[in-house]
């Protein structure tokens, strides 16, 4: 059987024809036929026709989806064909028909079908998921990756009474004003959509228009609205967010944080990947609850701001550009944080950089995802107890100056200096100026002797740097100095000068030359011939 026809009788539920195998052609003209189905097992049938009958949902429609070889529909006549959205939601369900009604699809009908319906939800498409029709049982509904972008006000609460959980990731939406009064719903995932306002435009002429979208999520605890288009958080200040205690806002474009007065309640808030160069003060200041932050790859060049945050425990600006060691001290007044993250700064590849952050943060228990054990701590307590005393004995130049001027007046214990902060030149003009001032007698104090050595007087034949070459004091291998000897005479003895009575070791180096000249030492009148 190919054709059948059932025309003018009072059929009013179609069933039994699905031993009809090879049928084409259908026709249940002028009958009372209210349902569509019964047909969708009748897989070669080309041509429907139910016109005058009492078909009235556009849900009906879609019991004509199984079938894939209908070209040719006729409806005309049922209550349906009255609506406004009976054509093009026609074409656009049933995908194949080439003629609706008598009149034939055209190419710009079939556009404007899909431009409108293309990711809008529909209740059908909502029963398809689930399987039946009790939403108000259901508590938690996935409709993520299914390209909606629409919600058509199809999830709200006049359906889903009970609905706690709804995810709505990986979709194309732009809006959520169409969820209404889901006053149960806790979790809400919106990640990776097209959101770029948390509050629709309301239309001119209407300033009292009633609350939709957000502004009806009275119990939500959980939102998550990553990588979408949202540019300001002002309008958290107009949403009921007050018992929200996680905020998901990575991989958008916002580049100041503001709006958060409202959300005290909140424990993890994610913004990583946005354009917040920095942190306004006091814009954390309502966050007393918050136990996690996370602010990476925004470009964050200082740590200022980030407190009081009482209750911090975790914070991650890994892969910002803070360059700076001082910045780690801006994180001291944290009480009580246990995971910092810092990798990928500047900062972090400087020397002393994990041992730096350890000191300062002594709660700290794990650094860029490495745990501190107890024996690192350890190590860097002794490395910065050593540190510490090393920089109580330094002595500045200029105090240097002063202990050691003021030990040429009296009997002075020895001091020690750190010779690589003061040269030698500072220290020759420091004695010169006092030995100028004190005259022959003044006592000379070098660093580095004996108390009873530095508080006698200098001996007239004594080598002192400040005052003598280098020459006179490093002499060839086997060569003797010339100089007299502690306790000799200056005179007598094999082969010895008799001093000269200049008195004073620039006399003496002047009349004996350098032992390292290739020139023989000038002779000087009246004194014996130098040595060759």
């Amino acid at each position: 059987l190919k054709k059948l026809d059932l025309g003018k009788n009072k059929i009013s539920k179609i069933e039994s024809l699905e031993a009809l195998t090879n049928l084409a052609q259908l026709s249940l003209e002028d009958n009372e036929v209210e349902g569509l189905g019964g047909l969708s097992k009748l897989s070669t049938l080309l041509e429907l026709y139910l016109g005058n009958n009492k078909v009235a949902e556009l849900r009906e429609l879609l019991l004509l989806k199984p079938l894939p070889k209908l070209i040719i529909l006729d409806l005309s006549g049922n209550p349906v064909c009255y609506k406004n959205e009976y054509r093009l939601y026609s074409i656009f369900h049933l995908k194949r028909l080439k003629v609706l009604d008598g009149l034939g699809v055209e190419g710009g009908e079939q556009q404007a079908a899909n431009e409108t319906y293309s990711g809008r939800l529909t209740e059908e498409f909502v029963v398809e998921k689930l399987g039946h029709r009790f939403f108000e049982h259901v508590s938690e509904l996935d409709l993520s990756g299914n390209k909606i972008r629409d919600t058509a006000n199809c999830i709200s609460g006049e359906f889903f009474a009970n609905l706690r959980v709804l995810n709505l990731d990986n979709n194309l939406l732009s809006d959520v004003s169409g969820l209404l009064n889901l006053t149960a719903l806790a979790v809400l995932r919106l990640n990776h959509n097209r959101i770029e306002t948390l509050v629709p435009d309301r239309p001119r002429g209407a300033p009292d228009a009633p609350p939709v979208g957000l502004q009806t999520l009275s119990a939500l605890e959980v939102l998550q609205l990553g990588f979408n288009d949202i540019h300001s958080l002002a309008l958290f200040r107009v949403l009921p967010v007050g018992g929200l205690k996680v905020l998901f806002l990575q991989g958008n474009d916002i580049s100041k944080l503001e709006g958060l007065e409202n959300l005290s309640q909140v424990r993890e808030l994610v913004l990583d990947k946005n354009k917040i160069r920095h942190v306004e003060f006091g814009s954390l200041l309502s966050l007393v609850n918050l136990r996690e932050l996370r602010l990476e790859e925004n470009g964050l060049k200082s740590l200022s701001n980030l407190v009081p945050l009482p209750r911090l425990q975790a914070l991650h600006l890994g892969a910002n550009r803070v360059a700076d060691m001082a910045e780690l001290d801006k994180l001291a007044p944290l009480p009580c944080v246990l995971d910092l993250t810092l990798s990928n700064n500047p900062l972090a590849r400087k020397q002393l950089y994990r041992a730096t952050a350890i000191q300062k943060l002594p709660t700290l228990r794990i650094l860029d995802n490495k745990e501190i054990t107890i024996e690192e701590r350890e190590r860097v307590e002794v490395l910065f107890a050593m540190d510490n005393r090393a920089t109580q004995n330094y002595i500045p130049g200029a105090a240097a100056m002063q202990q050691l001027t003021s030990g040429m007046q009296g009997n002075v214990a020895k001091v020690p200096v750190k010779m690589s902060s003061v040269t030698f030149d500072q220290l020759g003009g420091a004695v010169s100026t006092s030995q100028a001032s004190a005259g022959s007698g003044a006592s000379f104090m070098c660093i580095g002797l004996s108390k009873g050595v530095a508080d006698g007087p200098r001996p007239e034949a004594e080598w002192h740097p400040f005052h003598n070459s280098t020459g006179d004091f490093f002499l060839p291998a086997g060569k003797m100095s010339g100089r007299p000897r502690a306790g000799s005479s200056s005179s007598g003895g094999v082969g010895e000068e008799p001093a000269s009575s200049g008195g004073g070791g620039d006399g003496w180096a002047a009349q004996r030359g350098s032992p390292h000249s290739k020139l023989p030492a000038k002779a000087v009148p009246g004194g014996p011939r130098p040595r060759s």
